[in-house]
């Protein structure tokens, strides 16, 4: 690892995150950026109860999140026999941060979401996304659809650029963009009141100081609000790709209370994607739904497994 280039959040800033048991494991050395020529250790949590599993829940968190976020739907998901799968992204969590701004794009952390499933070898996924998270993982199933089952997505654009975003989101793309010294704490406090001191001091543990966060003020501005953008031509391959595609039964979330992705952006988003055009509502949820899992985390999982049974 070169110290001048790329930032390794210590060990003992995760040392009071009591709520999330589960320990990291790690890919030494991975190169995923066209752009910038630097090696990251890439981290994930990887759970099962029984080894004998076929079934991979693969969860894709947002910004500035990691997979601390899915903390909610883990215990949900292994006791249903899942393979528990949780990618902290490079820039995030417990994965290295590089410090150059030309590491981060849409392809390249694409590019670490698809090593990472040929690396592990995953099959039968169920795709969990968030933000960012789904914007990507959105893109992935035409590369390799042999391997996916299943996607859940809450709160995501596919982000073809041909669809004008909402204006709260331009607003918090020129936010992050210019703040250099995002405090993720504060943000999470004033966006989830459901969340605890010690929740909020969760999400910040990443990133002891500015020197960490080259990710949340880089990567938005690769958001692909033009429709020539690269990350927009991907994304209007997999528009045209999930038009035909036989996933079917694909489940999607929307927190009502989101300025950021307002449920009319999910509605579109389910004219697109196979989910029988139904699109779930959590009226009290803003902006990250997955904090909201605790009301609805059991009733997904049983209809997952009745979908599952009748297949």
């Amino acid at each position: 690892m070169d110290k001048l280039l790329v930032k390794r959040t210590p060990d003992s800033s995760f040392s009071n995150i009591l709520d999330f048991p589960y320990k990291p494991k790690y890919i030494e050395s991975a190169n995923f950026s066209n752009e910038c020529k630097v090696s990251v250790r890439l981290a994930y949590i990887d759970e099962e109860i029984d080894k004998k599993t076929n079934s991979t829940m693969l969860f894709l968190h947002g910004l500035p999140t990691w997979s601390y976020l899915w903390r909610h739907f883990m215990p949900d998901a292994l006791k249903n026999n899942y393979r528990v799968v949780a990618l902290d992204l490079p820039g995030f969590g417990r994965s290295d941060k590089p410090t150059d701004s030309k590491f981060y794009s849409f392809e390249t952390l694409r590019n670490s979401i698809v090593f990472l499933i040929k690396e592990l070898d995953l099959q039968n996924i169920t795709l969990v996304m968030h933000e960012w998270g789904g914007t990507l993982g959105l893109t992935l199933p035409m590369e390799m659809p042999e391997r996916f089952k299943k996607v859940i997505c809450f709160n995501s654009y596919l982000a073809t650029g041909t669809i004008r975003i909402s204006d709260s989101y331009r607003e918090w793309i020129k936010h992050t963009s210019e703040n250099t010294d995002l405090n993720v704490r504060g943000l999470m406090a004033r966006t989830n009141r459901i969340l605890t001191l010690l929740e909020c001091n969760n999400y910040h543990a990443p990133f002891p100081d500015q020197s960490f966060k080259t990710a949340l003020y880089s990567l938005p501005a690769h958001f692909p609000i033009n429709k020539t953008n690269s990350g927009a031509i991907i994304s209007q391959k997999a528009e045209e790709w999930w038009k035909k595609s036989d996933i079917d039964d694909n489940i999607l979330f929307c927190g009502t209370r989101d300025p950021l992705v307002p449920m009319d952006y999910m509605k579109r988003l389910a004219q697109v994607i196979p989910c029988n055009n139904i699109v779930n509502t959590l009226n009290n949820a803003g902006h990250f739904v997955p904090e909201w899992a605790m009301e609805f985390s059991k009733v997904l999982f049983s209809e997952l497994n009745n979908t599952n049974s009748e297949k």
